[in-house]
């Protein structure tokens, strides 16, 4: 399972290592890029030519999977996106559900303690983030509706968004 997978950039590590993925995203516009989301009865080809990946439109806090159905989950870049401990709480709540017992499970988060080569600078623990998005992926009503400045040169909108910088040994806290 890969929870928050977005496009599905990590469908194709799975696949090429003989597993089958399934990705859970809140954005639909994302999933659609990931090659098979499910938004009726109707799916895309997969990017990856496989069966054995799959997308579905859902919430970290309410993941639309039976309990134990999983034997492994990944969830990368999610958890800082997440505005409160309760939801951070929650997110590990639901991926310890899906994944069977005995399972794996692989949270990351951004950190506040950042190498001296990193390009990421934090005035803090909560701070908003610059995210830039391909405008040929948005409809004017999206750069409206998310505050976006067009960077037309780039062909780029940059947005601003909360993101949640952990101290070390924060998650397992959570956890």
């Amino acid at each position: 399972l890969d929870v928050g997978c977005g496009d599905g950039k990590y469908f194709s590590k799975a696949v090429e290592a003989g597993c089958s993925c399934v990705g859970v995203d809140a954005s639909l516009e994302l999933l659609k890029r990931a090659g098979r989301a499910k938004t009726g009865p109707e799916k895309s080809q997969s990017l990856y030519g496989s069966a054995a990946t799959d997308a579905v439109g859902g919430d970290c806090v309410r993941l639309p999977f039976k309990n134990s159905y999983f034997d492994a989950a990944l969830c990368v870049a999610v958890m800082h996106h997440l505005s409160t401990d309760a939801r951070r709480v929650r997110c590990f709540e639901e991926i310890l559900r899906v994944v069977r017992v005995g399972g794996r499970c692989s949270v990351h988060a951004w950190a506040e303690e950042q190498g001296d080569g990193s390009r990421r600078k934090f005035g803090g623990q909560d701070v908003m983030v610059p995210f830039n998005a391909r405008m040929e992926d948005l409809t004017q009503e999206d750069v409206e509706l998310g505050g976006g400045s067009v960077v037309e040169e780039k062909g780029l909108v940059e947005f601003e968004r909360y993101c949640h910088v952990y101290r070390e040994g924060e998650l397992e806290v959570l956890a």
